[in-house]
C-alpha cells in the first residue's frame, strides 16, 4: 500500500512525517510497515544498495504489469 500511494508527483522522498500524512497513517505506523518490508525483502532500508534493489523491483514489477489501462482491465476481467 505504501509503495503504491507514494508514486508520482510530490512524493514524499523518504521524509517519514510526510510519508505518513500522505498514506494518512501516523509516522510510527510508517516505521512499522517499512520494518515489515524489510523482514520480507530480507533487505535493509537503512542500506542504499538495497533500497535501489527494492526502488528497482518495484519499478519492474509496474513494467511487467503494463499500462495502468491494462492493470484495471486484467483486474476488472479475473473478477468476473
Amino acid at each position: 500500500m505504501v509503495v503504491v500511494r507514494l508514486r508520482g508527483p510530490g512524493r514524499p522522498a523518504g521524509d517519514v512525517e510526510l510519508t505518513g500524512l500522505a498514506v494518512d497513517v501516523h509516522r510510527g505506523t510508517v516505521y512499522d510497515r517499512l520494518r515489515k518490508a524489510e523482514h520480507v525483502c530480507g533487505l535493509d532500508l537503512r542500506n542504499g544498495e538495497d533500497v535501489l534493489t527494492l526502488h528497482l523491483g518495484v519499478k519492474l514489477l509496474r513494467l511487467l504489469q503494463g499500462p495502468p489501462e491494462r492493470r484495471r482491465e486484467r483486474v476488472g476481467s479475473s473478477a468476473g
